[in-house]
């Protein structure tokens, strides 16, 4: 049996088989030599229980992971694409947190209704058969999920973190990323919005302020402006900020 993902960690660390080992024995107290290391990685020898769990330990890695089982790399674009799809065709329990968090983002890129599109027929309607056959996967709709969630597929050290993981551990982290990516894009969004409206208003405010001084508009125009400004800068603030102060003051007092 080969330890594949002991080679993946040496050349990570940057380490010939020769370094791992000194390094293994003088930082870590455990003495396996180049030879032994070059024989776990071709499949020649195989740790036993003892030295897999010090192995482990000393890589800071579990003994699953080190062993090569849970989630390969090489099918980790397969599985976020039919996560994903799933998740999104999973309408029976539209409860389930990653089903939501999908469809606000997707709300959000205002894509929604799109994966729903690939299966339409040409009245427009639903097909039967992909309603049949729970709407199959194929290359079109496959390429539709990796564009609109790029994030997820084009960040080395997040697909890192998926390696060796257990289905379950593999949902929680892709959840996890999503809900962050969700919420940076609306503060970003949101962000965008109040610049604009910070600039609306110092417009409106500066040019309604230049015709009162050359009376082509009365003060009472000006307060009006300047009201008007505040009032949206209030909306901004009770419909983009608040909200989240009003969960961070909760959580504090939890």
């Amino acid at each position: 049996m080969v330890l594949p993902r002991l080679k993946e960690i040496r050349e990570k660390m940057n380490k010939t088989q020769a370094q791992l080992s000194d390094y293994l024995s003088n930082e870590k107290g455990l003495n396996i030599s180049r030879g032994t290391i070059a024989k776990y990685e071709s499949g020649v020898n195989y740790p036993s229980p003892q030295t897999m769990n010090k192995l482990a330990h000393a890589l800071n890695v579990s003994e699953y992971y080190l062993s090569g089982k849970g989630t390969q790399r090489s099918d980790i674009d397969h599985k976020l694409i039919s996560l994903l799809h799933n998740k999104y065709f999973n309408i029976s329990d539209s409860t389930d947190e990653f089903h939501q968090y999908l469809k606000n983002y997707l709300l959000f890129l205002g894509d929604y209704n799109t994966p729903l599109s690939f299966y339409r027929n040409k009245d427009g309607d639903i097909d039967e058969t992909a309603k049949k056959t729970h709407f199959p996967q194929f290359d079109e709709i496959n390429e539709f999920w990796k564009k609109d969630f790029s994030f997820l597929f084009k960040n080395p050290n997040f697909i890192d973190s998926l390696v060796g993981t257990t289905n379950k551990e593999f949902e929680n982290l892709v959840l996890n990323k999503l809900k962050d990516q969700y919420s940076k894009d609306v503060d970003n969004r949101n962000f965008n919005i109040l610049i604009d409206e910070v600039d609306n208003m110092a417009h409106n405010i500066e040019l309604t302020a230049s015709k009162v001084i050359n009376n082509q508009a009365t003060k009472k125009e000006l307060l009006s402006a300047i009201d008007q400004g505040i009032q949206n800068l209030q909306f901004a603030k009770e419909n983009f900020f608040l909200s989240e102060d009003s969960k961070d003051e909760k959580n504090d007092k939890q």
